[in-house]
């Protein structure tokens, strides 16, 4: 929070919560820090079928990497 505010990115008027994050407005001063969080659960199909869940999705597959190459980039080779 310190670097963002040393760097003055941060709202300064913030006094009404529900007008303090404006970001297409042309009176915007900077952006309003913010928290959230999510939950995916993932089960077995057979198992949500058996209890009768409703199915929203499928995951069909996906992949992973650990080589520690770089934090966002895998190895070229």
């Amino acid at each position: 929070l310190g670097g963002f505010v040393a760097c003055t990115s941060l709202s300064q008027r913030n006094e009404d919560p529900t007008k303090a994050s404006r970001p297409w407005d042309v009176s915007r001063d900077g952006f309003v820090m913010g928290e959230g969080a999510g939950v995916l659960l993932l089960e077995e199909l057979e198992h949500a079928k058996a209890r009768g869940a409703k199915i929203y999705a499928e995951f069909m597959g996906g992949s992973f990497t650990c080589d520690a190459y770089h934090m966002t980039e895998p190895h070229p080779d």
